[in-house]
């Protein structure tokens, strides 16, 4: 792995089958490890009986970059890493909220509201500038973020 990859990380649970002295109801994992949009791509997958943080922190020993991943502070333990978060997964915590509100509130002047609403304005903006070279989004998405950030600013106030 080379100093100029990108990669994103997801886990999936699995239904054990009685391997590794496991038994079917433990859980094992899998981990899928990719590339990003603007390297050749690369797909690996990695099974593992636990979640340990040993386990990513061996696997991508010999990596330095940027590590997209959903929170898991497991990741912590990786070394020459810069971790990176996931919108995707930060829109997750901000719906689980709404699920808890209460009935009487309004969801558009919740936080939780205004998290899952700038989210979806960051897809947006990612979804038009998809095509374009890496540079040229990179300098695009940070004006537009910032735009929608500042928009989401002002209707607070």
């Amino acid at each position: 792995m080379t100093a100029k990859l990108n990669w994103y990380e997801e886990q999936f649970r699995l239904s054990q089958q009685k391997h590794f002295g496991k038994y079917p109801t433990s859980k094992s994992y899998m981990r899928l490890y990719c590339t990003g949009t603007f390297e050749p791509q690369i797909f690996l997958y990695e099974y593992q009986p636990s979640r340990a943080k040993k386990h990513p922190k061996n696997f991508l020993k010999d990596f330095k970059g940027f590590l997209q991943i959903d929170g898991y502070p497991g990741y912590n333990a990786v070394e020459d890493v810069t971790l990176v978060g996931c919108f995707a997964h930060a829109r997750r915590g901000f719906t689980d909220a709404l699920k808890a509100r209460p009935k009487e509130a309004v969801v558009s002047k919740t936080t939780a509201g205004e998290g899952v609403n700038f989210c979806n304005e960051l897809f947006k903006i990612g979804k038009t500038l998809k095509d374009l070279s890496y540079d040229k989004r990179y300098e695009r998405c940070l004006k537009q973020s910032k735009s929608a950030l500042e928009h989401g600013k002002k209707g607070k106030s």
